[in-house]
């Protein structure tokens, strides 16, 4: 496979964007920017000013400039490297373009860095321009496998590193990316007459010797070409973003030779095959191609300053363009929300949000107070103090602190039963206040089953409560009423007259009311025969009150009066 010779005379570059909490990070701009000059991040054999040959080579510090928000507190940034166009002839990192890129997007919360690569070739020979196009590639290895060396100094996520460059400056960031060393070319190996071509090493061999790999997230290819677009597989390879003119003389659109000239470069696979081959392939990609427009869309820099007539009204859509594309891939996955819908007035409720690949979250309510969460908002405690349909929301953020889409959960609050609660009793009879909503008697804390008016007949002495709820599900609850039952028991044993005798409560806690007999002999027998020691006795007309202290258990008890003798469980 051939590697190409391309001369480009006009240096073009794109920067980084980035925005701030808590939804517009790197959407809008939030910061001021700080530059550090100069940043030396590879040393390598370089072709000279005066091109003399490929073996004629001189040591080389390969700079940069990286951008930083000033008073950013994010522990983790997404990180763009862009490198110039200019043909490997033309072009530095100081070109106008790219610093006014990098600033641009800095300013959204990105880490920037606007790059150098080895330029000089003979403009001749397609032996000395794919040796060129290699080293811009291998340079470009090189700055991101320092960025991932240093990447906690720069607080840089590299999950989220995204290569750009513009003509020239793109070839090196898709060979970089989709290239490997299968693909490094004959022209890039040591050889003989007539080239005497010193061998260039591996893509990832030169310029320093951090041990990284050099992935990134994705490209951002600015009419920009790669000598086979096969090179592109689907092998974790990053996501492609490109925009192209469709009338572009200097790289081809489709396919071709760059210049529109066969006679010493061979063909290359422009845009517009790099996306389609992406896709074929299974790779996300964005185009956007600008029909009947030529060579860097946004306007050329000469001498590192903007030419007259430049930027272009294309300038700030292209920007605009590469924000839109960037920022969905720093988003976390959207929320769920788990909770209650449905909630009294007056309740707290928890409510969680789960997210792949979130960790923070921002919540919000109507209707309602939060008044507590835990660390970073997995989960927060909603008192919700007014009644109607109200609303939760929230927010989560990626570990660069992108804000991912809003989710949201209706929530109803209905107010607890406006009704007197008090528990009232007739004999047998308890009661409450009548009423549409819905009863539930209990016993010492047991439902009764059927119990479900505001009226309940009492079968045996207890603590007994009602719970009354209304259709919202919201319930309130009687205070605790100790209720008495009567037993009425039919006399046995000798008696001339018919005799209606009342003993109660049954069960009985300690005092025992006999009505029906005057002034009777009582004893009380336990479960096995056994006569047992009761208290006083007391007497009054035909009501006779004991008071004993016997244990749980079950108990008889023997009247004897005038009319007969009754035996009693």
């Amino acid at each position: 496979m051939k590697w190409l010779s391309i001369c480009f005379l006009v240096v073009i570059t794109s920067a980084v964007a980035s925005a701030q909490c808590p939804t517009n990070r790197y959407l809008d701009p939030q910061f001021a920017v700080t530059k550090q000059s100069n940043v030396v991040f590879a040393n390598a054999p370089s072709i000279p000013a005066v091109y003399v040959s490929e073996a004629v080579t001189v040591n080389e510090d390969i700079t940069m400039d990286i951008f930083q928000p000033v008073g950013d507190t994010a522990s983790k940034r997404p990180l763009i490297i862009f490198a110039f166009g200019g043909g490997y002839i033309f072009g530095t990192k100081d070109d106008s373009d790219i610093q006014g890129l990098c600033d641009y997007f800095a300013k959204r919360g990105y880490v920037t860095a606007s790059i150098n690569y080895r330029k000089g070739l003979n403009a001749t020979s397609n032996n000395s321009a794919v040796r060129a196009i290699y080293r811009g590639a291998q340079d470009w290895s090189s700055a991101v496998r320092w960025f991932k060396e240093f990447s906690g100094t720069y607080k840089v996520d590299t999950n989220y590193i995204f290569a750009g460059g513009s003509s020239a400056g793109s070839f090196g960031a898709l060979h970089m990316a989709y290239a490997d060393d299968s693909n490094k070319p004959p022209e890039a190996n040591a050889s003989g007459f007539p080239n005497f071509n010193p061998d260039l090493g591996c893509l990832s061999c030169s310029g320093n010797n951090y041990q990284h790999s050099n992935k990134v997230k994705a490209v951002l290819n600015c009419w920009g070409a790669m000598l086979d677009k096969n090179f592109i597989d689907a092998n974790d390879k990053p996501i492609l973003f490109s925009t192209h003119g469709t009338t572009d003389p200097i790289v081809p659109f489709n396919s071709g030779s760059p210049f529109s000239a066969s006679i010493i470069v061979q063909s290359v696979d422009g845009s517009l095959q790099l996306n389609q081959r992406a896709q074929a392939v299974g790779i996300p990609t964005k185009f956007i191609p600008y029909p009947n427009q030529g060579h860097c869309v946004w306007g050329i820099c000469v001498l590192n300053a903007w030419a007259p007539g430049s930027p272009t009204e294309f300038y700030n859509p292209i920007l605009d363009s590469m924000r839109v594309f960037m920022y969905p891939l720093l988003q976390p996955t959207n929320a769920t929300i788990v909770g209650p819908t449905k909630i009294c007035l007056g309740d707290t409720a928890v409510y969680w949000a789960s997210t792949t690949n979130g960790i923070r979250k921002c919540w919000q309510v109507t209707g309602g107070e939060i008044i507590d969460q835990t660390p970073n908002g997995g989960a927060v405690k909603v008192l919700w103090g007014a009644q109607g349909p109200h609303d939760i929301y929230v927010i989560p953020y990626s570990t660069v602190g992108a804000a991912g889409n809003v989710t949201h959960q209706s929530i109803t609050v209905v107010p607890y039963p406006d009704i007197n609660s008090a528990i009232s009793q007739s004999g047998d009879t308890l009661f409450v206040e009548n009423s549409p909503y819905i009863y539930q008697w209990y016993l010492e804390g047991q439902a009764i089953n059927g119990a479900n008016t505001n009226t309940y007949i009492i079968s045996e002495s207890g603590t007994y409560t009602v719970e009354i709820t209304n259709d919202g599900s919201c319930s309130i609850q009687s205070a605790p009423t100790y209720a008495e039952h009567t037993v009425v028991i039919e006399p046995t044993g000798i008696a001339e007259d018919g005799v209606a005798v009342s003993i109660y409560p049954n069960p009985n806690n300690g005092l025992l009311i006999i009505d029906g007999i005057a002034h009777p002999q009582v004893v009380i027998y336990n479960s096995i025969g056994q006569v047992c020691t009761i208290g006083d006795i007391n007497y009054s007309a035909n009501k006779t009150t004991i008071r004993h202290s016997l244990p749980k258990g079950i108990y008889y008890v023997k009247m004897k009066g005038y009319s007969g003798t009754i035996m009693v469980e």
